[in-house]
């Protein structure tokens, strides 16, 4: 809907204008928009997904390349 692709869109205006300030070199990796085909199988395969989640993917899909992590390097040990 119109709403929600609104909401996704602020989200990620604020969100892109974050990592230009903070990790441009992320931002410059940000992927174009999903496709229609796309969306529509993972709506397929997906029944239940959130349809935010399918707008956030209507503006950027992905990543295009590696970018370096935004907040560093982390190393997790086993608990």
């Amino acid at each position: 809907s119109v709403n929600i692709y609104a909401k996704a869109k602020s989200l990620w205006n604020r969100l892109q204008n974050a990592l230009s300030h903070y990790c441009p070199a992320l931002t410059a990796t940000l992927g174009g928009m999903a496709s229609n085909d796309k969306i529509e199988k993972l709506k397929k395969l997906y029944p239940e997904i959130d349809p935010l989640f399918l707008c956030l993917l209507k503006i950027h899909d992905g990543q295009t390349s590696f970018a370096p992590p935004l907040f560093g390097t982390y190393i997790f040990a086993k608990i």
